[in-house]
């Protein structure tokens, strides 16, 4: 933000003359000649200071953030949905200025060195396979196309046989028979395989592009990535090759050639849960002069907006709500709420390719190593009707979305609630958030503790 509102933030600078020695002292009260030659030159010129800049960023929210984060590597973003408005966002492992500006380069080195990126903002700079939580966005392809109506039933044996693959359900025993909303709140794989079937890859990518995933959102920062929504056609024209329809079945739960923000993730569900309409998130709130006056005032900007039928969006809005609420939903331990109803999808990111599916069955996550161990999603919003915030938080190789990431989004949900609707109550042992100790890399910057939104003044 400081190298974008460099302009407004620097101010300009004075001059001021004065009579000095010949060995550079400056001589008090000059006079005769030498003073009349100075006020001839030039009048002094009083230096002018530069403007604040306000940011969305609310303090207490970043705050929770990073310490529900503590000793994870990923990010976390939350927006408001009915603006676009950046509300908080952390990117882990993180560094402090302060530190570069006093130690030697060895500190630069070891964060150039560090292989989870520092210097880097997960939120907007990395992207990744999105997992489960992608599966509404299918779910609605699926029902805008006639695929599927909300009550249509597949059953869930555990696999599907898709020519001569079987692919797994993340349970193996199956799910049984699921419609579309239990199949959201169950995340079940079998349901979307058979919806990808017989949808086909770009109606999928199509509906995510209308969310505003796989590309850039537009943000007032800099170096952000585009990420990926693949087609038939970019697949031809990429590999020179055609696309395979077994591919489809991945990409419809997350998997395969999608590529995702933190970021573009909080914006799609924005979307989708404010009726369609995709706002461009920003971090500038206002810039002001040091005596108060709005110099420059951001106002929410609407970039697209995507009709939803109103039916489908219910269908998918309330499997979201059962993933939090509901008996037998992923998220029911982890993320469900006495404040506020928290409604959401979690979405955990395979990283290592199993020799076969009974391997993938028998190698627990954390017993891998670090870098093959999965990611975990998990993306929130409250309250359940008219929404006010959105969280998305991303774990890097922290196995799974519900356990690590559904705890953080509850954490920034429910401290929103407190400020805006009051104070937090007894909670139970299962919510509360657990430290971790074996993430990767540097410990986060302590936000400030005040309750204004961040300032920026130079």
């Amino acid at each position: 933000m400081e190298r974008k509102w460099e302009t407004y933030l620097r101010g300009e600078d004075g001059v001021r003359f004065v009579v000095v020695d010949a060995h550079g002292h400056r001589l008090k009260g000059g006079s005769g000649s030498d003073s009349a030659l100075v006020k001839s030159i030039e009048q002094n010129v009083e230096p002018k200071p530069g403007f604040n800049l306000s940011l969305t960023l609310d303090a207490e929210l970043q705050a929770t953030a990073a310490e529900a984060m503590k000793g994870q590597l990923g990010g976390v973003v939350a927006l408001d949905p009915r603006t676009g408005e950046v509300l908080a966002m952390l990117s882990q492992p993180s560094f402090d200025p302060t530190e570069m500006a006093l130690k030697g380069p060895e500190l630069w080195t070891s964060f150039v060195k560090n292989p989870y990126g520092p210097l880097r903002n997960k939120t907007v700079q990395d992207h990744f396979s999105a997992g489960s939580t992608f599966k509404p966005f299918t779910a609605l392809a699926a029902l805008e196309a006639g695929v599927v109506t909300p009550n249509t039933t597949v059953n869930c044996p555990g696999f599907y046989r898709f020519g001569n693959r079987i692919y797994s359900c993340h349970k193996k025993a199956g799910h049984g028979s699921v419609n579309l909303m239990e199949s959201i709140r169950s995340s079940c794989d079998v349901y979307f395989y058979h919806v990808a079937a017989r949808l086909g890859i770009d109606p999928i990518s199509k509906m995510a592009s209308y969310f505003g995933l796989g590309r850039k959102t537009g943000i007032d920062l800099f170096h952000e990535v585009g990420g990926l929504m693949p087609t038939e056609e970019w697949k031809q024209q990429t590999y020179n090759q055609p696309w395979n329809p077994g591919e489809t079945l991945s990409a419809a739960i997350g998997q395969s050639y999608n590529l995702i923000t933190p970021l573009q993730l909080a914006v799609a569900y924005s979307t989708l849960v404010n009726g369609g309409n995709l706002y461009r998130p920003y971090v500038l709130s206002k810039i002001e002069t040091l005596e108060g006056d709005i110099v420059r005032r951001v106002s929410p900007e609407l970039v697209s907006n995507h009709k939803i039928n109103p039916s489908h969006l219910a269908a998918v809005k309330q499997g979201l709500f059962d993933v939090v609420n509901a008996p037998h939903g992923t998220a029911l331990v982890y993320t469900k709420s006495k404040l506020v109803e928290i409604s959401g999808k979690s979405g955990t990111v395979q990283v290592f390719n199993y020799a076969n599916r009974e391997e993938a069955f028998r190698l627990k996550c954390e017993t891998l190593p670090f870098e093959r161990r999965n990611h975990a999603w998990f993306v929130g919003y409250a309250p359940r009707e008219n929404p006010e915030i959105v969280v998305a938080v991303f774990g890097m190789h922290q196995c799974a979305g519900s356990r690590e990431a559904g705890p953080v989004v509850k954490a920034v949900i429910e401290k929103y609630w407190e400020k805006t609707h009051g104070k937090l109550g007894p909670q139970p042992a299962s919510a509360k958030v657990r430290a971790r100790s074996d993430g990767r890399g540097l410990a986060p910057l302590t936000p400030p503790k005040d309750d204004s939104h961040s300032l920026f003044s130079r």
